[in-house]
């Protein structure tokens, strides 16, 4: 089977309009121009699949961040305006591996498969981005700090994007995005990464609690010494 890879759908009807418009003089009947262009037809154009990754990342200062992007200046539309790794489905890929290459395309950082892990997805034609159907996932680094990451655009398409950065959660404001990046970002961090974030407090505190209920036992054991 031919490997197929991603490329414009064709209209019909408009491409037989431009042939006869532009080569209309050779007299090439019209059944001829459409048996060519059927023979070339791939598919139907219908609603696109893609893929969203909102990665989430501490600073050296403690501060939960995001990875993003500022979309550039030969960005599809929202140049100017900032969004989270995203993109469109490749034939022979799963929306998580699609999640994954986005992420390496856009800024160069390049996350474990199984880090990446499903939240939800978009299907409403009326608030959906061109009636994309996406599908969102999230990326928590707990073993790394921003400041561990180098960027790259080596693998971008052209100029589609502009500044990349980690940008603290609580200054994703100051910001203006696409997608409605904003409103997710603050959402999959409410739900995930103050879950974990509490998680972790509440272990560590149980730790502590142990450690502090040990050493009195322990001091009260010198105190009564052996029974």
């Amino acid at each position: 089977m031919e490997k197929m890879t991603n490329r414009p759908c064709l209209d019909m009807e408009k491409a037989i309009e431009l042939i006869k418009s532009n080569v209309g003089g050779l007299g090439i009947p019209e059944a001829n121009i459409r048996e060519v262009l059927n023979q070339a037809f791939i598919g139907w154009y219908s609603r696109s699949v893609a893929s969203a990754l909102f990665v989430f990342c501490m600073d050296n200062n403690g501060s939960w961040c995001v990875l993003a992007s500022e979309r550039g200046e030969e960005a599809a539309d929202f140049q100017g305006y900032w969004n989270c790794p995203c993109g469109y489905l490749d034939f022979d890929e799963t929306t998580a591996a699609c999640a994954r290459r986005e992420c390496f395309e856009e800024t160069g950082v390049d996350l474990n498969i199984n880090d990446i892990k499903y939240i939800s997805f978009e299907d409403d034609p009326v608030t959906a981005n061109r009636q994309n159907v996406t599908f969102r996932f999230y990326c928590i680094i707990g073993n790394k700090k921003t400041t561990d990451f180098k960027f790259s655009k080596k693998n971008n398409e052209g100029k589609e994007v502009g500044k990349i950065a980690w940008i603290p959660v609580e200054d994703i404001h100051k910001y203006k995005w696409a997608f409605n990046h904003e409103e997710r970002i603050n959402e999959i961090f409410n739900i995930v990464v103050e879950d974990i974030s509490n998680y972790r407090f509440w272990r560590k505190f149980k730790r502590n609690i142990k450690s502090v209920v040990s050493g009195i036992f322990e001091a009260i054991g010198e105190v009564l010494g052996p029974t």
